[in-house]
């Protein structure tokens, strides 16, 4: 951190806390990088299961 206040390693927590909190996600934070893509994959793979389709057709020109 660029001010030096935050505690020794709580690097992840921080980064965790700024942007999985921003997605959604609570503590208790993913161990490591892996973890937080799966939690990540995992959110997209939930969206698409549940997604419709619509199509919209354009108008053909004349």
């Amino acid at each position: 951190m660029l001010n030096g206040d935050a505690p020794e390693g709580s690097e992840w927590e921080m980064a965790c806390s700024l942007i999985l909190g921003k997605l959604g996600m609570r503590p208790p934070w993913p161990a490591g990088p892996d973890s937080a893509a799966e939690w990540q994959l995992a959110q997209d793979l939930e969206v698409l299961r549940t997604a419709e389709l619509m199509v919209i057709p354009l108008p053909m020109p004349p």
